[in-house]
């Protein structure tokens, strides 16, 4: 699959060919020799013109860090919990989706799951919930918001066991794993036979350098490692032993955002001329189930 001129915006160099000296990176989904595009501060962000996928190889390199909780349980995260209002209602958002797919009272399992918004509103939904997360202080809030188990721990080195769960949840979560490999191996891994991956990360294909890729991060929090567009997740997917049912976009407006007056904000939707929340391919945020082949 060919990258589109607008996956990205300007590149290093022209796609026709790489200069001698040119500084290259294996693809960390499909090991293709990628080279840099222009992304902004001190990033050094790669794109591979076979799969799609655009990554940071120095923050691939780095292992995720457990001690960011101190910033998760401390202010980093406390606008989640004074917006746990409109968090309930993203998870009630993305389980009317999911429930197109895996109905109520199959065993489900979060990664990455924060404070438990999702888990708890699954668990009402009748779903048998569990959860993952890596820092230990939202781990703890979690079981206790949600009151079902959460494991802490980086899910690629989780000890959960095979065949645990019929659906696998990841909202925004695939894009800070060092490599979209071992990450979707330990889903499916974990999925029992003919079981679901539902996916949710940002679109790369309508975020440009200077926006999510350039960006700084601001303390300790990392910023994500890769950088999907829905083609690449689809390849993603398949290399890992994953039958893609349905992957297309979410627009931002989807979610529980608002304006300063309060009014509901439909940035995205007036843009594009639309009314519905969902597009093939021109939403903020690319979706998708996948069921373990």
């Amino acid at each position: 699959m060919s990258v589109q001129p607008d996956d990205f915006s300007t590149r290093s160099e022209p796609q026709s060919g790489a200069r001698a000296d040119e500084i290259t990176e294996a693809c960390p989904s499909c090991g293709t020799p990628a080279s840099e595009i222009r992304a902004g501060g001190s990033r050094r962000i790669h794109l591979c013109d076979a799969c799609g996928l655009g990554f940071d190889p120095e923050a691939c390199r780095r292992e995720p860090n457990p001690d960011e909780a101190g910033y998760y349980a401390a202010a980093g995260y406390d606008g989640w919990m004074r917006g746990s209002s409109r968090r309930r209602r993203d998870a009630r958002f993305r389980l009317a989706w999911l429930g197109s797919y895996a109905p109520a009272g199959v065993r489900l399992l979060e990664v990455g799951c924060g404070h438990g918004h999702f888990l708890d509103e699954a668990r009402t939904a009748g779903y048998r919930s569990a959860g993952v997360e890596l820092a230990p202080a939202l781990a703890e809030r979690a079981r206790r918001l949600a009151g079902v188990p959460v494991v802490q721990g980086r899910f690629e080195a989780s000890d959960l066991g095979a065949a645990v769960a019929e659906v696998v949840c990841c909202w925004r979560v695939i894009e800070y794993a060092s490599s979209p490999a071992p990450f979707l191996a330990r889903a499916r891994d974990v999925l029992a036979p003919g079981g679901l991956l539902a996916l949710e990360t940002p679109n790369a294909q309508l975020r440009r350098p200077a926006g999510i890729i350039g960006a700084r991060a601001e303390g300790p929090v990392d910023l994500p490692r890769l950088y999907f567009n829905p083609g690449s997740l689809r390849i993603a997917l398949k290399a890992a032993g994953f039958d893609v049912i349905a992957c297309d976009t979410v627009f931002e407006d989807a979610f529980s955002k608002r304006n300063s007056d309060g009014s509901e904000r439909t940035g995205s939707l007036r843009r594009f001329g639309r009314t519905n929340l969902s597009d093939p391919v021109r939403g903020e945020y690319v979706r998708a189930i996948a069921r373990r082949a």
